[in-house]
């Protein structure tokens, strides 16, 4: 990914505009909002945030889980903060995604979490959350990456069911579609 010169910490969005903007008919929209948009695809549930998730956003999430789960006995999730608009959830909000993990750490494959951007903030936000993530006990691998690329790659390796390829192609389309994440 390739980096303004007006601030390291916002990918550029040219690179987007190599790929179509129209979603595959197989990509399945659940939630649309200001701060989320929440997609499925074979196993893989997408979230690009650019808000603050809450205690309810997680209590939403656990049903498409749970829905997604369904459908596919083992998946994952994919979650891409938006850089600009970092807001880390508050306690309450914490408690409910760590029980929820929990609750499904037998079918949820991984979690991985993009952060991008190349400022020492973004570093250090990164260093935290995966800090955080070795420090909690769970059975679920919550890996954090800086480029959707990365964490696409490691998602198409632990539900095998989805390229890394097509991965990234729909998160750029969800952004394209979806210009207020």
């Amino acid at each position: 990914m390739h980096f303004s010169k007006r601030s390291r910490d916002k990918p550029e969005r040219a690179e987007r505009e190599e790929f179509s903007t129209e979603l595959p008919a197989s990509v399945q929209i659940l939630e649309s909002s200001a701060d989320v948009i929440i997609a499925a695809e074979s196993g893989v549930m997408i979230q690009v945030w650019r808000g603050r998730p809450t205690v309810a956003s997680f209590d939403r999430i656990d049903n498409y889980f749970r829905v997604l789960g369904e459908a596919h006995p083992r998946y994952a999730g994919l979650i891409v903060m938006e850089t600009g608009h970092i807001a880390p959830p508050d306690a309450p909000a914490r408690q409910r995604a760590a029980d929820m993990v929990k609750t499904r750490e037998r079918e949820l494959a991984g979690i991985a979490f993009v952060i991008e951007g190349t400022s020492l903030k973004l570093n250090m936000l990164r260093f935290t959350l995966t800090t955080v993530s070795l420090l909690t006990p769970s059975n679920v691998p919550q890996p954090v990456f800086a480029t959707v690329r990365e964490a696409c790659a490691w998602v198409a390796r632990v539900v095998d069911s989805v390229s890394a390829e097509r991965l990234e192609q729909i998160v750029i389309q969800l952004r394209a579609h979806h210009p207020h994440v």
